[in-house]
């Protein structure tokens, strides 16, 4: 039904083609694995329709999302999206970054960030997992570097699916993943829940996004949790 909605593309890949990045299988965690249950995603379905389109219709390729604090729904909301990708037969690869840990203080070989594709884990026929939150590396702030590691991940994937941190730390500052990762994804989806986000904490967000480089493309309100809700469904 949604089909008119995806672009066709030119992917360099086909399903019999051998995936490098799936040399190790990693094992997916419980609470990642509880995104995924069909009463959970069934919630976020809305929003994962709409970001898709979205991009869709921009021919976004690396879809970064992230929230203004943590709890926010960013995380369901971005397991959503990737899941949604999949069913419509997408290659879609989910990249877990909101809590990856990068010192940005050290050089390292950036063979260090190459052996973390080997580590994606399958979810589904059309899905793969890739947990950068529970892998430290080292790397400095260098967004052009990620963008070839997307590029050479692109010859598989249609879409890749970022689960990016909050866009700011407490102190106000742009956090370490954003500024390498984050900025560069060809866009990025801002979650703001009702009657928590405030419209001066989005503001400070919109500055943080223009200092580290980060395309905010658009907002995602998140109000399931909102009492109305109920009163309104029986309508």
């Amino acid at each position: 039904m949604m089909n008119h909605l995806l672009l066709e593309r030119e992917i360099n890949a086909n399903e019999d083609r051998e995936d490098p990045f799936a040399a190790n299988p990693a094992t997916i965690p419980d609470e990642v694995m509880a995104r995924f249950e069909v009463e959970q995603l069934a919630t976020w379905k809305e929003s994962a329709v709409r970001a898709i389109a979205f991009a869709e219709a921009r021919s976004t390729k690396i879809l970064g999302v992230t929230g203004i604090i943590k709890g926010v729904g960013n995380s369901n909301i971005t397991t959503a999206i990737a899941q949604t990708y999949s069913d419509y037969g997408q290659q879609t690869l989910l990249l877990d970054a909101n809590d990856a840990n990068i010192d940005e203080n050290t050089e390292a070989p950036k063979t260090k960030l190459l052996n973390l594709t080997e580590s994606t884990a399958p979810i589904g026929k059309h899905l793969r997992y890739l947990d950068l939150s529970r892998t430290a590396f080292t790397l400095p702030q260098e967004t052009e570097y990620f963008r070839s590691i997307f590029q050479i991940a692109l010859e598989y994937y249609h879409t890749i699916v970022i689960d990016l941190p909050p866009i700011v730390t407490k102190s106000g500052q742009p956090t370490a993943a954003n500024l390498a990762i984050g900025a560069a994804c060809d866009a990025v989806l801002l979650v703001c829940e009702t009657g928590r986000t405030t419209r001066a904490q989005i503001q400070q967000g919109l500055a943080s996004s223009k200092i580290s480089g980060i395309k905010i493309e658009g907002l995602l309100l998140n109000d399931y949790r909102l009492p109305m809700n109920g009163i309104l469904s029986k309508f």
